[in-house]
């Protein structure tokens, strides 16, 4: 739940998507579309392709400075490692999204 119930959870994005394409853009504009009100917050769309551990490292740096309800969407290709491989901050506290 949001510090201020009356505001709505932040969401942060973190990708391998990079920034040289739409993907990122198009990303936060479905969010936008089904949560116009939500606060984005970009952490990092530059890591290594397929690096989950890397993806996990920054996450763990980061989640601990946002407000309780905050929403994590994390989207790295595994690289074909099953889901329950790639996951290394499913202990995080708070919600993660991953595909």
């Amino acid at each position: 739940m949001p510090e201020n119930p009356a505001m709505p959870a932040p969401i942060t994005l973190l990708t391998d998507f990079g920034s040289r394409d739409i993907y990122v853009g198009t990303l936060k504009g479905v969010i936008a579309r089904i949560a116009p009100q939500a606060v984005v917050i970009d952490l990092n769309h530059e890591i290594a392709p397929q690096d989950v551990l890397a993806a996990s490292f920054n996450l763990r740096m980061a989640y601990r400075y946002f407000p309780d309800g905050t929403v994590h969407v994390a989207v790295v290709d595994p690289g074909g490692r099953n889901a329950a491989t790639g996951d290394r901050a499913a202990d995080a506290p708070g919600l993660l999204c991953r595909p």
